[in-house]
């Protein structure tokens, strides 16, 4: 015989389903609002969704909240723009000042991930300098990565540096903006060619050496963009031997970039009083300042050379021969650096006395 076993349980009430009794109950009844998942365009949507069958006499209910649909479109279709640094690959790394050059395209990177804007540059006058898009005023873009030029017009005058900037708007709602920045020309790019040998044996009291043209670019392309720039050279020892033992380096003062050339000088004397040997190196390079960024003391890009003097034996112990010789070369004078400028000049071995 087996013995039911006895089970422990807790009885359940049963549920009745409670249904209207007339077609006028059912009407009245109001299904439970969606839940709101996020506030994304999704959650939105829900909100919407929970509020679509409370009508009024006009269609819908009176505290309908019209502003959710606004907000999820306002959500859904502002543009997705990011703008790259505004600045010319020419300026140099020691210049903080953002500025692009007049004439010459400088390229900027815009990603629109979604939507569409259009470019312009703000605050554009007289003053503050006048830039193109591509060539226009305003250019707009879709969906995508683009590589835009902006090419400046009207330079900025002093005192109104970095108040430029390229914005995307949407309509008339600013969406991106970039860093602020300038229309500015700086010299760059120097160079030395020989102008003629000093050595007139007849004057026993005449310098011995040569004279050289030193001359720089606009990195608009236009030596006349650099009316508001100067620059001054940067001379420093290197090193001094023998009869140079005591030389001293000298350094110019800044002088009007807009020329686009200087005469530069590199001789010894008077020459009756070469009579020893010895070596020479200067270092050389090049700054400028530009007053329309208000920057200074920049050094300018691919400026440097070394200036090597020597006086050594002649044919006999009494007579000696003198050499200078100017070349493109890397180097740092008096904490300004740059890069080779480019060509050379000699003034060739001048018999002395």
């Amino acid at each position: 015989m087996f013995s039911e076993k006895k089970m422990m349980h807790t009885a359940m009430p049963q549920q009745v389903e409670s249904k209207p009794n007339s077609t006028t109950e059912r009407a009245n009844q109001k299904a439970d609002p969606l839940p709101i998942l996020s506030n994304t365009k999704e959650g939105n949507q829900n909100k919407f969704l929970s509020q679509v069958g409370k009508k009024d006499d006009k269609g819908l209910d009176p505290s309908f909240d019209q502003s959710i649909i606004e907000s999820a479109a306002d959500k859904t279709d502002t543009p997705d723009v990011s703008i790259s640094e505004v600045d010319s690959p020419t300026t140099p790394d020691k210049m903080m000042q953002k500025r692009i050059p007049p004439r010459v395209g400088t390229e900027v990177d815009v990603i629109v991930n979604k939507g569409s804007a259009t470019l312009s540059v703000a605050n554009q006058d007289a003053g503050n300098g006048t830039v193109l898009v591509n060539e226009k005023e305003t250019l707009t873009l879709g969906k995508g990565t683009h590589k835009i030029t902006l090419k400046g017009k009207d330079q900025t005058t002093p005192g109104n540096s970095g108040k430029l900037n390229l914005v995307a708007k949407s309509g008339d709602k600013q969406v991106a903006t970039s860093n602020g920045f300038s229309v500015a020309a700086i010299p760059q790019n120097w160079s030395v060619k020989l102008l003629s040998v000093l050595d007139n044996a007849a004057d026993p009291n005449s310098k011995v050496g040569m004279s050289v043209t030193n001359s720089w670019e606009s990195d608009s392309g236009d030596l006349n963009d650099l009316d508001q720039a100067e620059r001054s050279e940067s001379v420093e020892k290197a090193i001094a031997t023998g009869i140079f033992s005591s030389a001293t380096a000298k350094n110019s003062t800044y002088k009007a970039a807009k020329t686009g050339s200087i005469t530069d000088t590199h001789a010894v004397g008077p020459r009756e009083q070469l009579k020893s040997v010895g070596e020479s190196v200067n270092n050389q390079t090049f700054k400028f300042l530009d007053k329309r960024t208000g920057a200074a003391e920049i050094p300018a890009t691919n400026s440097g050379f070394e200036i090597a003097r020597s006086i050594k034996n002649g044919v006999s112990v009494e007579k000696f021969t003198f050499q200078v010789t100017k070349s493109g070369k890397g180097v740092t004078a008096n904490g300004i650096t740059s890069k080779a400028g480019s060509g050379s000049a000699t003034s060739g071995e001048i018999n002395l006395p």
